[in-house]
């Protein structure tokens, strides 16, 4: 629309730093090679960039729009918007040249205060959690869920969408569906109960920069005795130090601590291992795994680690 009415009437809404700090949005969001921030309903890398709108954005803001590599395009054939489709060709621009190092290399440090999600970009890894509320667009019970990449796939997973269902749209059976429930996602589990939907059912932020992402997530639970939960991340150049501080009113609750997974982990005298990551605690976990429909209704295994 903003090209269109520029071309007809001249005008331009696109020039200020508002629309900017959207079109870079993308960017930040290829958090090693081509694994992306999954949460909600977002996807892991199935679904990628659309190169001609990224071409257009380059031109018309500059070399802070980041290019991905051309391999991560998304694919003509798999779309079904024709007006998509058509902007890929007449938006592609063959003189510009992908941004490699950038999505191959780039270290930063980013913070989403609107969405409250927090990304950390290393050498041998990439991070990213988020905090919010259980009634976001597209919503996950999901408060306090990360992700853990090595470039080659989510070591700690966020699954995202799965498949489109009439019950993943019916209020009173979406959360029963395991990906959209706190219990398919890397939080606590407290005496047995998930967190609720509802945007009263949120976290607040503590810190959010200097390698740091701190959350307060009590509110996240209807637990009545839960009257504080610290959830805290120290994110090293090497590894991810993970702190739950719990505080009940009175005694005698039940903490599971669980991670999920798309790649088969293993118990061994160090620890759990996870590919390339190794979990380090005190005690052996216990490994379930769990069948879910990729967005797509391919069959898909998630390993679940609890502890």
């Amino acid at each position: 629309f903003a090209q269109m009415l520029k071309s007809f009437e001249g005008t331009d809404i696109l020039q200020n730093e508002k629309i900017k700090a959207i079109a870079k949005f993308q960017q930040y969001m290829f958090l090693k090679n081509n694994i992306t921030a999954s949460f909600s309903d977002s996807s892991k890398h199935e679904v990628l960039f659309g190169i001609g709108r990224t071409h257009f954005l380059r031109k018309e803001f500059g070399p802070d729009i980041k290019v991905p590599p051309d391999r991560y395009r998304m694919k003509i054939e798999g779309c079904y918007d024709w007006a998509c489709v058509f902007r890929s060709f007449e938006w592609f621009d063959a003189s510009i040249t992908a941004d490699e190092e950038y999505f191959t290399k780039a270290t930063e440090e980013k913070y989403f205060a609107d969405a409250k999600w927090y990304i950390n970009r290393k050498n041998k890894f990439s991070f990213a959690a988020k905090a919010g509320h259980n009634e976001e667009f597209h919503n996950h019970n999901d408060i306090g869920s990360f992700i853990i990449t090595d470039g080659e796939c989510q070591l700690i997973t966020d699954f995202g969408a799965t498949e489109y269902t009439k019950d993943y749209f019916t209020a009173d059976k979406r959360y029963e569906i395991f990906c959209c429930s706190s219990r398919g996602h890397s939080v606590p589990i407290i005496d047995g109960k998930y967190q609720p939907s509802g945007e009263h059912y949120k976290a607040e932020v503590k810190k959010s920069s200097g390698n740091c992402f701190c959350i307060e997530m009590s509110q996240a639970y209807d637990i009545a005795e839960l009257t504080a939960l610290r959830r805290e991340f120290e994110i090293k150049e090497n590894s991810v130090v993970l702190c739950d501080k719990f505080c009940f009113s009175d005694n005698a609750h039940d903490v599971t601590e669980r991670f999920i997974s798309v790649i088969k982990p293993e118990n061994s005298h160090e620890g759990v291992k996870i590919g390339s990551m190794l979990i380090r605690t005190d005690s052996p976990a216990v490994i379930s795994e769990q069948v879910v429909n990729s967005h797509f209704g391919e069959k898909k295994i998630l390993y679940v680690i609890d502890f």
